[in-house]
């Protein structure tokens, strides 16, 4: 689960830049702005297909989640990509392997 697709490209960037062996389970990820299902919170994006969320602000916004700070951004984003998470099963949204956004790699890791 992520907020974005920038952290599973940048390390398939360095991992064919090194040749290194990347697992398969970390090729695929689900990108969280990319599958929020806006139109369940905000009545104004009811009728828009698709409503897409900006950012991870507006996600805690629309959840009802207070914004957390932290000296490390990254820890801040992993929390508050978690945190939605839960409020979504919780909310009774269901991630399924449609979601799912997978990268391939050009390095011969293909074992994994």
């Amino acid at each position: 689960m992520s907020c974005g697709d920038y952290d599973a490209k940048a390390l398939r960037r360095e991992a064919e830049h090194k040749g290194l062996f990347v697992a398969n389970y970390l090729k695929q990820w689900i990108n969280i702005k990319k599958v929020f299902p806006l139109h369940l919170y905000k009545e104004e994006t009811k009728d828009k297909e698709p409503a897409v969320i900006k950012d991870m602000s507006e996600m805690l916004e629309v959840l009802g989640l207070a914004k957390v700070t932290s000296p490390s951004s990254s820890f801040e984003t992993a929390f508050s990509t978690a945190r939605c998470v839960v409020k979504l099963l919780e909310d009774e949204f269901v991630f399924d392997a449609s979601h799912i956004t997978c990268l391939n790699y050009s390095t011969s890791d293909e074992a994994a």
